[in-house]
């Protein structure tokens, strides 16, 4: 559950820090954000303000660990499109919220399917940490591959910095990122 918790953090920690010059409004913007994440292209994340490092480290803690970074993030954005719908900008044009539709993997099963699991390991006293990563990555990889998707569409609220940057909120943009992570956010809500 932990894992799941900082990779939903990392997944908030990557859309506030990012931005973009004037040139681009901001449902290009959400556009420039969802390919970078769906290709993992780095190049593109720095050049937005976004850190080197995988938006994802913090899952895995040792430097084995570490390198399946990629792994998970490929799984968990392989199987992603999305469509910007529309772009409504507030009167002063400093603040919009872009309507996106994203479809992924059913992640949001798959942290039931861990769950279940879960609850059948606190009942043996020979579960180790090993099982339990490893039911969570059998989980993710049963989803990735079965080819069931779901669709989310999302409201995301983006401001338009001083220098003309526009970051997506990040506040009141759950939706967005449920939708992002193909319906985890809300099926580790409804467990907690």
């Amino acid at each position: 559950m932990k894992k799941i918790l900082s990779l939903l953090l990392a997944c908030f920690m990557l859309f506030s820090f990012a931005g973009c010059g004037s040139n681009v409004g901001p449902d290009e913007m959400l556009s420039i954000y969802l390919d970078a994440i769906k290709t993992n292209d780095t190049k593109a994340l720095e050049k937005y303000g976004f850190s080197e490092d995988s938006f994802a480290s913090g899952i895995f803690n040792s430097k084995e660990e570490s390198e399946e970074n990629e792994v998970w993030e490929s799984k968990l954005y392989s199987n992603m499109t999305y469509e910007v719908k529309k772009a409504e900008l507030s009167e002063d044009e400093k603040t919009a919220t872009v309507e996106v539709a994203i479809t992924n993997s059913d992640f949001g099963q798959a942290i039931k399917n861990y769950y279940k699991k879960m609850l059948n390991f606190s009942y043996s006293d020979k579960t180790t940490e090993e099982d339990i990563e490893k039911a969570l990555k059998e989980e993710i990889d049963k989803a990735a591959e079965n080819g069931k998707k779901v669709t989310n569409t999302a409201k995301v609220k983006m401001t338009k910095a001083e220098d003309d940057i526009w970051d997506i909120d990040e506040k009141g943009n759950d939706d967005f990122y449920n939708a992002l992570t193909g319906g985890m956010l809300k099926a580790v809500e409804a467990i907690e």
